[in-house]
């Protein structure tokens, strides 16, 4: 059994628990509107693997470019997605996918996005 003071030198213990992503992070407001609109948007990522999180199925469907990449990330342990991109490159990025998913969701729930956006808007957040 350790002591207490073991314990304390060994430092805070690794979560665990967190999602092992490719994207998720690395564009966060694309994958907080996603995460809003989740019920609409589900079905279309259905073709995607099951194994991968769910912002890095959105990702996938909204720039298939990086499916391979992805891929790798899950098959080969390839880098994810902040280590591919300069910072400047990933708020790019971020800004482009949040835009394109808010029209495609626009064409899927009007009712959702609308709502979404409202939200964004009255919390100082800047799609546009």
């Amino acid at each position: 059994m350790c002591s207490q003071e073991q314990e304390q030198s060994q430092g805070p213990e690794l979560d665990l628990e967190q999602e092992y992503a490719f994207g998720g992070s690395a564009v966060p407001l694309m994958s907080f509107i996603g995460e809003s609109g989740r019920s609409i948007l589900e079905p279309k990522l259905a073709r995607f693997a099951k194994k991968w999180t769910y912002p890095d199925r959105l990702l996938c469907w909204l720039e298939p470019s990086l499916k391979s990449d992805i891929k790798n990330f899950y098959e080969a342990n390839g880098p994810e997605m902040g280590r591919m991109f300069a910072e400047h490159q990933l708020v790019h990025l971020d800004k482009d996918l949040s835009q394109l998913l808010l029209r495609r969701m626009s064409r899927i729930d009007r009712g959702v996005t609308i709502v979404v956006v409202r939200w964004l808007k009255e919390n100082g957040l800047r799609v546009e």
